[in-house]
């Protein structure tokens, strides 16, 4: 090919390639062609393949390679570059989603050619999508419920001992009652049995003097005072001290000197009173009818026990306090039955003994160096000092042993917790204590102990094998379930948490809130934790009537404290046994040890007491593990994080075959979806009647145009474009 040519053409066409190497089409033969000026000349028919290629209407822009002009070495950039802003249309975009994805049943519809066949697997799909979608719901509404199951194992550990709270069930003592406040006083003088016994005495005396008087009406002379037995009292009576009882019942009574608080319903307003001597000449009032020359209520005296629970008439014992409850209850309540006189004396000694001061109480009770005999864990001896006293308004001083050093390493009461003690039996308050021993309470370390409603008795004169096995819970928080950890009100209080504590701190805590007062129960949790510092005691009718009324509505439920169970608690099963303990051998040796602190009292103790009384001052714990396997009972999530995924993997699995990159496939399809979108609402906008919308490069044509005449003064380079798999080279000058 001339020269002339090539200039007038504006395109030098060179020779063929003959051998070519593309990827894809490395075994292509081509016919070898003459090398000129540094180019491959063009096939001779390159101008038909040139417009051959614009009527397909595609260049496959992957396989165009650029060669630069051998002495020049020029890098350009291809002609037919893909465009990232040119999107496929919406239809091609879900042909290709459907032909790839590995989603069951797609492919089915795309490639099913009956339209019958695609509209059943199209139904088949929703089914399959709503059937999994129902799936994920229940598998989702379980999760969120956080169900939890409990599981118990058993292992095998060296066990810390739990705390041992002691209290002596006498709480004052007898020797020094005279310390506390006179209305105290009264009552233990006013249960004392001695009393009882000179009362049926100074009865006798009453009975014959009415016998041998022949005036109903006679005033007495000595220590027997006169009444009149005509229509049970109607008439004045006069005793040797002067004091008068009219018809209202009402007396003024001397008990040693000191006036006795007066009897508000002596009679029952129509004269059918009586009047009794009280023990040491004092003189009682009772709202029983007489009959003369019997006993109580008609019964002959030597009826002790029918005479004791008589005597403790309830308006009699309400006297000593300063108020009544039942001032403060509404109209409108219903009216309760009587109080049982037992009961009704053993609050109301626990009301005046909570209005001593602390300190009175806890010098008038037992103390620990006093009773203490023998201690020791696992061999090794304990003291005095290891103890931990508590005041409460049921048993006065109580005392907790505890020690993290208390490790139980073998079972068997060998290696247990042992300690004697010396109850103190003849400093026991007669008439208010009712028998002999100790109330014993077994609770986790440094947590409050309550001995009157977590406790037990262990008896005198007995030695008492308390077995332990241990039983650790652990409850789940939230959001599986509530429980406390304890972490704040262990700072706020100083102690462990327990839900009895929390109920009787919430309680106190009511009254000191509506109040401004705290009550005398239940204070020790405060005081220990400085928290009682500025609030006084509630003593004024206003105060009482606001505790009383806090109380009530604990009681019917209309207030409430909110204490969750713990969070982590141990709790122990007990397995006590006894046996009669010590013998007399063993009496006198530990009376020995007794006479040693205290020669004193043991000279009074062995002058007035047999041996029998004497062993009842005595009493053995032994407190220790049955065995070191112990049980776990711990909750766990019915449904973990981990199988939760895993359902729902199955689900969506089961119902369309997806896995997890099939999931990013549908990811991807959306996200195609909506660059598309996007792209199609910006231009939509932008375009005129003249401009065309952007093709797909599929659609479009080729713009290739000749080129112009050389002119070699400028710079030039080369393209390579195929042709029906033939490349052909092309110089251009710009």
């Amino acid at each position: 090919m001339s020269a002339n040519n090539s200039t007038a053409s504006g395109l030098e066409l060179i020779s063929h390639r003959s051998t070519p190497t593309l990827a894809g089409h490395s075994d292509i033969e081509h016919p070898r062609h003459t090398y000129k000026d540094g180019f491959w000349e063009p096939p001779a028919d390159y101008q038909d393949a040139a417009v051959r290629r614009d009527e397909v209407g595609r260049i496959d822009s992957d396989k165009l390679l650029i060669f630069l002009p051998i002495q020049d070495q020029l890098s350009v950039d291809t002609v037919a570059s893909n465009d990232s802003n040119k999107y496929k249309s919406f239809s091609k975009l879900i042909k290709r989603f459907s032909e790839k994805t590995s989603m069951q049943g797609v492919p089915y519809i795309n490639n099913a050619r009956l339209w019958y066949a695609k509209m059943i697997w199209s139904l088949l799909l929703v089914i399959a999508i709503g059937w999994m979608c129902f799936h994920l719901f229940y598998l989702i509404t379980q999760f969120v419920q956080w169900p939890k199951q409990t599981k118990i194992k058993l292992s095998f550990s060296n066990l810390e001992m739990p705390a041992v709270t002691i209290c002596n069930v006498n709480p004052l003592r007898n020797s020094v009652f005279d310390r506390a406040s006179l209305p105290l006083q009264e009552l233990i003088k006013y249960v004392d049995p001695k009393g009882f016994d000179n009362d049926e005495e100074d009865d006798d005396d009453e009975e014959q003097t009415v016998a041998e008087s022949p005036n109903p009406n006679v005033t007495g002379t000595g220590s027997t005072p006169a009444y009149n037995t005509d229509g049970y009292g109607t008439g004045n009576v006069t005793n040797t001290h002067g004091t008068n009882v009219t018809e209202s019942g009402v007396t003024d009574s001397v008990v040693n000197g000191t006036s006795r608080p007066q009897h508000r319903n002596a009679t029952n307003g129509t004269g059918n009173g009586t009047i009794n001597a009280f023990g040491d000449g004092s003189l009682r009032t009772t709202s029983r009818p007489r009959t003369p020359g019997t006993g109580e209520a008609g019964q002959p005296p030597s009826n002790r026990r029918k005479r004791f629970v008589d005597d403790f008439d309830n308006d009699k014992i309400d006297e000593y306090l300063d108020y009544d409850e039942d001032d403060f209850r509404k109209k409108n309540e219903p009216p309760r039955p009587p109080r049982d006189p037992i009961a009704n004396l053993e609050d109301t000694f626990r009301s005046l003994y909570s209005n001593e001061k602390r300190m009175n109480r806890v010098d008038m009770g037992h103390q620990i160096k006093d009773m203490l005999i023998s201690c020791s864990f696992d061999g090794y001896e304990c003291f005095p000092d290891n103890f931990t006293r508590y005041q409460t308004m049921e048993y006065g001083n109580c005392y907790t042993i505890q020690s993290s050093a208390f490790t139980s390493k073998s079972s068997g009461p060998k290696h247990g917790l042992s300690i004697i003690l010396f109850m103190e039996n003849d400093e026991y308050l007669r008439g208010l204590t009712q028998g002999y021993g100790a109330r014993v309470t077994i609770n986790d370390q440094y947590s409050f102990p309550y001995p009157a409603d977590e406790g037990f008795f262990v008896s005198s004169a007995f030695e008492t094998h308390i077995g332990l096995k241990q039983i650790n819970i652990e409850r789940l928080g939230h959001p599986y379930g509530t429980c406390d950890d304890g972490v704040e009100f262990e700072q706020r209080y100083r102690t462990r948490y327990s839900r009895q504590t929390c109920q009787s701190v919430c309680h106190q805590q009511a009254v000191i809130d509506s109040c401004g007062c705290h009550e005398n129960n239940d204070v020790e949790v405060f005081l220990q934790s400085s928290l009682l510092d500025n609030i006084k005691r509630c003593k004024t009718r206003e105060e009482l009537q606001c505790q009383f009324s806090i109380g009530k509505e604990f009681e019917d439920k209309t207030r409430e404290c909110v204490c969750e169970t713990p969070c982590k608690e141990k709790q122990w099963v007990r397995s006590i046994s006894t046996r009669q303990w010590p013998t007399e051998a063993y009496t006198e040796t530990l009376l020995r040890g007794v006479c040693q602190r205290r020669p004193q009292q043991c000279k009074d103790l062995i002058s007035k007491a047999d041996d029998r009384k004497i062993s009842l001052n005595f009493l053995k714990i032994v407190v220790y593990y049955q065995d070191l396997n112990h049980e776990e009972i711990n909750e766990d999530p019915e449904i973990e994080t981990a199988q939760f995924a895993s359902d729902v993997g199955g689900a969506v699995g089961l119902w369309i075959g997806l896995s997890i990159l099939s999931m990013f496939e549908v990811f991807q399809l959306i996200v195609e979806l909506c660059q598309y979108g996007i792209y199609k609402c910006k231009h939509m906008g932008n375009m005129d009647s003249n401009d065309k919308p952007d093709l797909p490069l599929g659609d479009r044509k080729s713009n290739v145009q000749a080129p112009s005449a050389l002119n070699f003064n400028q710079p030039q380079f080369a393209k390579d474009y195929l042709y029906d798999g033939r490349f052909a080279t092309a110089r251009y000058q710009y």
